[in-house]
């Protein structure tokens, strides 16, 4: 039950790091200025929320 529950929750958050990537680089294609500092700051949002992400989805059991 905690093995399902920690698999579905770091998947949520494989799905905030797509989001924010998404967002970070439509955001540069529309705004008339595009601002460097902003999206580094996304890409290493994303970055932390991967890997706590990859160590949040446990590992396949072996049978």
């Amino acid at each position: 039950m905690i093995r399902d529950k920690r698999k579905i929750f770091g998947q949520m958050l494989v799905d905030v790091v797509k989001y924010l990537l998404t967002i970070i680089v439509i955001g540069n294609i529309f705004a008339e200025r595009i601002n460097f500092i902003t999206s580094i700051a996304g890409i290493i949002a994303a970055v932390i929320i991967g890997l706590i992400a990859f160590y949040v989805i446990p590992k396949d059991k072996e049978e």
